[in-house]
Parts: structure tokens; sequence; C-alpha cells
């Protein structure tokens, strides 16, 4: 089952939780995520509501077998 975050989009499939946006403060996306997913949730930083979300990705420290979150930056920030 997949959870999404109210916006104005159409939901194909999942549940819509709805909640304060000062709740949330960051999200991890996995190592694997794809580039369109990345993006979908990077463009949520551009809704007033959500500009303070730290965005990570994590990727994989084949040293110590372990992820490691990378933060995510829009290209329009300094």
């Amino acid at each position: 089952m997949s959870v999404y975050v109210e916006t104005n989009d159409e939901y194909i499939d999942g549940i819509s939780i709805i909640f304060p946006s000062d709740l949330i403060d960051g999200v991890y996306i996995g190592n694997k995520a794809e580039k369109e997913t990345i993006n979908y949730i990077m463009s949520l930083q551009k809704i007033e509501k959500w500009k303070h979300l730290k965005i990570y990705q994590m990727e994989l420290d084949t040293v110590n077998y372990k992820l490691i979150p990378k933060e995510l930056k829009n290209e329009c920030e300094p």
C-alpha cells in the first residue's frame, strides 16, 4: 500500500493522510528511487507550506554496508 501527501494530484492507489505540514520536517527517499519519484518529491518544496522540508536520498556505504542520508537541494537554492 502507498501513502500520499495531500496535494491537488489525483491518487492512483493508496490512501490520503491530511495533517499539519509543520509535523514533517524531512523526507527520506530510498537509494533505488526512480528519478520521476525524486523530482516529484523535490517539487513539493515549491509549495509554500512545504518550503521547510529537508529532503534526503539514501546512499549505500559499501565499506560499512549501511545506508547514509545525503541531503538533496533544489537547483534554485543558493
